[in-house]
């Protein structure tokens, strides 16, 4: 009785872990693939909707009614960001906030709270989720801030608006910055490895997100800096 006992625990965990797993989006013969079906969505950048629950904003309700209005019109895929890194001027402009990493190395549980937010309710939903973990644009901080935190870009350059050459110039150095890719991974991990207030599901673990993106549009910027992308890319 005991190895019976024994099959029927391993029987039940295994058709348990199955249909867990069957919850995540895969990739089978170049197609996606959902509860065993192939998978077709309608998708849209709602980059912001991280930021709509926080305090700041007031904007869960505003939120719920957001995704409500999207999944009635088939939309049902969303592609946001985790957080911003730093605050206050950049190239010219304020980038979005409150940031996910307000200094170096330090984490704001609390804006977490944010994507935690979205995420349980996009589950709700039955919504799946692409987030991007920076960005290779200013407007969030990303690469540039980086790139600031390890002293790669003088003050005036890093505040000041930037011709596009100048930009081309400044961000390709975060691909050739050990420092900065180390600082950039640190904030992978915090982010991938945390768990949800709301539905107590770490984010690794969580079939509402669809896929994780290096970054927003990440690209080399010159040539020179091709092989430290390739490089960057192999270490992800």
């Amino acid at each position: 009785m005991p190895d019976m006992n024994k099959y029927i625990l391993f029987l039940l965990l295994s058709i348990f872990s199955f249909r867990v797993f069957s919850q995540f989006v895969q990739v089978h013969n170049e197609k996606f693939i959902l509860n065993n079906s192939s998978y077709a969505f309608i998708g849209t950048n709602y980059w912001y909707g991280s930021l709509l629950p926080l305090k700041k904003f007031s904007g869960s309700e505003r939120l719920k009614t957001e995704l409500d209005f999207l999944k009635s019109n088939g939309v049902t895929n969303l592609r946001i960001i985790a957080g911003a890194e730093g605050s206050g001027l950049i190239n010219g402009i304020t980038r979005i906030g409150p940031p996910i990493q307000s200094a170096e190395g330090i984490f704001e549980n609390d804006i977490f709270y944010g994507l935690d937010e979205i995420l349980f309710e996009m589950g709700k939903r039955k919504m799946k989720a692409v987030i991007y973990l920076s960005n290779n644009w200013e407007w969030s901080g990303g690469f540039l801030q980086y790139l600031k935190w390890n002293k790669q870009i003088s003050d005036s350059v890093f505040i000041n608006p930037m011709s596009w050459d100048v930009m081309r110039d400044e961000i390709g150095k975060f691909y050739a910055c050990h420092n900065c890719v180390n600082d950039y991974l640190k904030q992978v991990k915090y982010v991938i490895n945390r768990k949800n207030i709301y539905s107590n599901i770490l984010y690794k673990n969580d079939a509402t997100i669809m896929a994780w993106e290096i970054a927003n549009e990440p690209r080399p910027m010159r040539p020179s800096y091709i092989e430290a992308y390739k490089d960057f890319i192999r270490i992800i």
